[in-house]
């Protein structure tokens, strides 16, 4: 189609030539949202439970607009807060605000001002965990597992780093996103209390969430192991280290 043809409103007639055939028509462009066109295609709607890699293309951004604009908001409020991300804001309230993103993003940006900010943080906790695949996949965790466990530095850093560079693009950009929030978050742990092994404590178990109880052998050693890949990658110097290793423009302009 032309796009002159696209632009006006208005019905225009057209004769279309198709090999000594001609076709008459007329035709108007209409416009639609994506969430519509989601319903014409039976694709979910919101964001929570929806994959991620379908909520950064509605969102036109390299990672979910609410993780974004949540840890921002953590950032601008909620560093100098006992407890921050480990203390559960109101349940209740953390539904509103899923609800107010399930619906229209945009809107429920302005509201989280509004909020307390454990609600705030507790509806990015709540998003991750919802996933339907866990921020580094199902593929991939017990590789992550397995590399975290290596006595070797160097065998580490080159695993974990190889295993990175295998994530899907909008799962690598939101992870080390992540990582550089939750940084800047422990650098107050002197006020919050919010140490590093405590925020991979609270994240371990949603990112690397697994598909059957019982891996590696039982729950509490399944805890041990998600807590264990979160702190290796908090715990690095510098995680620009694992940006030019990977090679990825994208990580670069994720964060």
């Amino acid at each position: 189609l032309d796009p002159k043809n696209l632009l006006p409103k208005e019905w225009k007639a057209l004769t279309i030539d198709l090999n000594g055939h001609q076709l008459s028509c007329t035709v108007s462009y209409l416009q639609q949202n994506l969430s519509q066109l989601d319903e014409l295609s039976g694709a979910p709607r919101g964001i929570f439970g929806v994959p991620i890699s379908i909520v950064t293309y509605r969102d036109h951004s390299r990672i979910p607009l609410l993780v974004r604009h949540c840890a921002e908001d953590v950032e601008r409020r909620g560093l100098k807060e006992v407890g921050i991300y480990r203390v559960s804001g109101i349940a209740t309230d953390v539904q509103v605000l899923k609800a107010a993103f399930d619906s229209n993003v945009k809107e429920a940006v302005t509201k989280l001002k509004d909020n307390d900010i454990h609600v705030v943080a507790g509806t990015l906790k709540l998003y991750l965990r919802e996933l339907p695949e866990p921020l580094l996949t199902h593929e991939l965790i017990p590789s992550f597992v397995s590399a975290a466990a290596q006595e070797d530095p160097a065998e580490k850093d080159n695993q974990m780093v190889s295993l990175l560079h295998q994530l899907p693009e909008a799962n690598l950009n939101t992870f080390i996103y992540m990582m550089k929030h939750l940084k800047t978050v422990s650098a107050h742990e002197e006020v919050n209390k919010m140490s590093l092994h405590n925020l991979a404590t609270v994240f371990g178990p949603s990112m690397l969430r697994t598909r059957h109880r019982g891996f590696p052998l039982d729950v509490s050693q399944e805890v041990v192991a998600q807590v264990q890949v979160i702190y290796y990658f908090l715990s690095r110097e510098r995680l620009a280290l694992f940006e030019r290793e990977l090679g990825r423009g994208s990580v670069t302009a994720a964060t």
